[in-house]
């Protein structure tokens, strides 16, 4: 249920990207290490998952920084995310100027439309992004920490993104809840 990346004896980014979904989803420390609390849950995990398993579809729960991907299969992957940070920040001309807080939308949306690559929006780059409400997207991102630091997006691994980019089509449900 996590996107760990192939077995190569590396702890690469795809590891620590899965640990820390990991690790946001039972509760404990986040750090993107496997340490002992994290490998002793390993066996137990007791994190809740999704409320619903039915897909393809995102469901984003935004108090744990997690998404839940369901394929449509009945599978559900879990992913590290990072969404908006709640700080204020001056919108950029192109985008209406003035003073915006960078929140995270909650409710019930879908797939509206996405850019294949790299866009480079008015708050920066995204990759693969999958616009769910106006600018508001599912996007690939270099930097994913474990906690909010978006300007409302979801961001989500480069690595990750790809896979996203594959098993969610367009018009499938995008859920965010606190």
């Amino acid at each position: 249920g996590y996107r760990p990346g192939p077995v190569d004896g590396s702890y690469g980014a795809a590891t620590a990207s899965a640990v820390l979904a990991f690790q946001k989803r039972e509760g404990l420390s986040r750090d993107g290490r496997a340490g002992p609390q994290t490998l002793g849950r390993l066996d137990a995990p007791q994190g809740a998952g999704p409320r619903s398993d039915s897909g393809p579809a995102i469901e984003v729960d935004l108090g744990r920084q997690i998404a839940f991907v369901s394929d449509g299969s009945g599978a559900v992957t879990t992913l590290n995310v990072s969404t908006g940070n709640g700080e204020r920040y001056t919108r950029a001309p192109e985008a209406g100027g003035g003073i915006g807080v960078a929140n995270t939308p909650v409710g019930r949306y879908s797939v509206q439309r996405r850019i294949e690559g790299w866009r480079d929006g008015p708050l920066g780059l995204m990759y693969q992004p999958m616009y769910f409400k106006g600018g508001f997207a599912v996007h690939g991102s270099d930097s994913v920490p474990a906690y909010p630091a978006s300007h409302g997006c979801v961001r989500i691994s480069i690595v990750d993104s790809d896979w996203v980019w594959d098993t969610i089509p367009n018009r499938a449900p995008v859920t965010l809840y606190r």
